[in-house]
């Protein structure tokens, strides 16, 4: 055994034995619940087997670099420590050559928001030394890495309701009381109707979606559920007559009314914060759907709008920021809460004299429940949930800036720009108009998050981190990361952790990927995940898997496997005489624009009954290679 593979060995030990004799860590002075300190410990365990990886060229006693620090991370409070990482990660994004900190200084600036922070970042500190006399991307990456890990790591059993409520509450109230800017929106407006004066919805048909709605819970959010609470009213009536349509061409059963009431749920999206949802009626989210399919239908074949909004293909914003990253030309924007700050009068003045209006009124919810029991009036076109929001967000954005555009290269030829969702991409020389825009508009900017500097190499856009022209992005850990054992009982471990394996893989963090990979391998022997090329297993160029439990048949003259893997399956429920006509509406509905019946691959399936993942076992011919 190599030098090098000793210090790992016993560094993996001392992590493992320190973690389980350390007491339960802290939440703004109180106890995490046992499945969160669970939580966090492992994700501290995967960070140090991280850092290992890490600092692997130092050729150091590797334990005594990480022991000092877990020891700070297990007795701090995990919400300053959670504050104190956003706080790093915007210092160190927003660093030039000319600001000429030392690390002193850097450590000054942060121990406001954690008095630990010396112990939190001692394991790093040459690469921050380094960096902090000469910038360089290599160094950047390391320390990015390192403060990125944990940053999107959610704990459950925290109580964010009061904070969500308050800030809920705070921007519908602001957005009642924003001053409009009715000359702008009409500039806007201009922009809006030449784009769409050839919208139509030929061809129309609503479908539901994957996602839970109003007066179900997760798990009643089936198919037939769905079907089951179909309404409608005279809006959407009216709006269906234009299109030569009624509501019983839509509903395979006999409907009622709808109520135009959606439910807010607020679930965790960070150790500090929250993501406010919206559960839509089912009718509203049916209808919304099909407008959206539209929309998007429409936007691919537009001349201008598939240049700039590329709703299923994050790549082109992320080049322009690569470019941006490189020669400073593109400047990066985002925005806080952009999906709630859409007002609705906002969307009506922009969309007024387009086909899109009649839709908007019609598959809106007018005001929503909250987690306390109280229902307010929306000011916001739609939230977050709505099949809506996103499109016509970046609808939004796109002719904000394409205004700017216009307004700021008048004696010059115009320049490109992407939008995806509140991620702006723009020319560097339109950013004062774009900002002036947006803000007048009602939206916010989120400064910690948005590069225009030309002398700072780093830009980030729809999940694309560059710094100099290369890519920096980090691995991180899921928001649904838990502690939850992998096996039968929690399916989605199982992928997440065959998902971590691999990008440990990908980044070359290979102390990490054998860790995660030492709790598969104590699956039963039938749930044991193969390797192979396919990243739904754990991916390699040289798999053996002799590790799979193999048997003989004689009469194929082979030996098959077993192994484990994620399908998806349809939960038992009671059945109802509904079933049938609700199964063949679907049915019809999804063979609709099915060309022809030739390939097994386009058999349909209708399902109407909830989804949910399996682990399974598997036996097949596994080929070694």
């Amino acid at each position: 055994m190599s030098n090098t593979t000793k210090r790992a060995v016993s560094a993996r030990k001392v992590i493992e034995d320190f973690l389980r004799c350390s007491g339960p860590s802290t939440f703004k002075g109180g106890k995490l619940s046992t499945r969160d300190d669970q939580a966090y410990k492992l994700a501290l365990e995967y960070q140090a087997y991280l850092t290992l990886d890490l600092v692997s060229d130092r050729g150091s006693n590797s334990s005594r670099l990480i022991i000092p620090w877990l020891d700070a991370m297990v007795r701090c409070d995990v919400f300053e420590l959670a504050v104190f990482l956003k706080s790093a990660v915007t210092l160190l994004r927003n660093y030039v050559d000319g600001d000429r900190y030392d690390y002193e200084h850097f450590k000054h600036v942060l121990r406001k928001d954690f008095s630990s922070c010396g112990d939190f970042l001692s394991p790093i500190k040459p690469e921050i030394v380094r960096f902090l006399a000469q910038p360089n991307r290599s160094d950047f990456a390391v320390i990015n890495q390192f403060l990125s890990f944990m940053s999107r790591l959610s704990l459950r059993d925290a109580d964010y309701s009061t904070d969500a409520l308050e800030e809920y509450l705070a921007t519908e109230s602001r957005l009642m009381n924003l001053t409009h800017d009715y000359q702008l929106y009409r500039r806007l407006n201009l922009i809006i109707k030449d784009w769409f004066s050839a919208f139509t919805y030929e061809g129309f048909y609503p479908n539901h979606g994957n996602g839970s709605v109003a007066t179900l819970t997760k798990k009643e959010s089936s198919l037939r559920n769905k079907y089951q609470m179909l309404g409608s009213d005279a809006l959407i009536d009216l709006f269906l007559s234009r299109l030569n349509l009624s509501f019983s061409d839509l509903s395979p059963l006999p409907y009622g009314k709808v109520e135009r009431c959606c439910e807010v749920i607020f679930v965790p999206k960070s150790m500090t914060s929250f993501r406010t949802i919206s559960k839509e009626p089912a009718t509203l989210q049916y209808l919304q759907q099909g407008v959206w399919h539209q929309i998007d239908r429409f936007m691919r074949h537009h001349p201008i709008l598939s240049r700039h909004i590329h709703i299923h293909d994050r790549s082109f914003n992320q080049r322009y920021a690569q470019r941006g990253s490189l020669d400073g030309s593109y400047a990066t924007i985002d925005l806080s809460s952009a999906s709630d700050s859409v007002s609705w009068v906002l969307a009506k003045s922009l969309f007024a004299g387009t086909p899109i209006l009649d839709a908007l009124f019609a598959t809106r919810s007018t005001s929503a429940l909250l987690p306390d029991g109280s229902k307010v009036l929306l000011r916001k076109f739609a939230p977050m949930g709505s099949a809506l929001c996103f499109p016509i967000e970046c609808i939004i954005f796109c002719a904000i800036c394409e205004l700017a555009n216009r307004d700021s290269w008048r004696s010059h030829r115009q320049h490109d720009y992407v939008v995806f969702g509140d991620d702006l991409v723009i020319p560097l020389g339109q950013v004062s108009t774009t900002v002036d825009y947006l803000t007048r508009c009602g939206f916010l900017i989120n400064r910690s998050k948005t590069f225009f500097n030309p002398h700072n190499p780093f830009r980030e856009s729809c999940g694309g981190e560059y710094y100099l022209g290369s890519s920096v992005g980090p691995l991180r850990l899921s928001r649904k990361f838990s502690a939850d054992r992998v096996g039968r009982h929690h399916p989605d471990s199982f992928q997440a952790a065959v998902d971590l394996a691999n990008s440990g893989l990908a980044y070359g963090y290979l102390n990490l990927r054998s860790r995660v990979i030492r709790d598969l391998l104590e699956l039963p022997e039938c749930f044991v995940p193969k390797f192979s090329f396919d990243t739904r297993h754990l991916w390699s160029n040289s798999a053996t898997n002799y590790h799979l439990r193999s048997i003989w048949f004689d009469w194929w003259q082979c030996h098959l496997s077993n192994y484990g893997e994620i399908s998806s399956v349809e939960d038992p429920f009671e059945r109802s005489p509904d079933d049938e006509a609700i199964r063949f509406f679907e049915w019809l509905r999804l063979t609709r624009d099915r060309p022809s019946l030739v390939f097994p691959d386009d058999r349909v399936s209708a399902v109407i009954g909830r989804k949910r993942s399996k682990l399974i076992s598997v036996l097949d011919v596994v080929t070694s290679f």
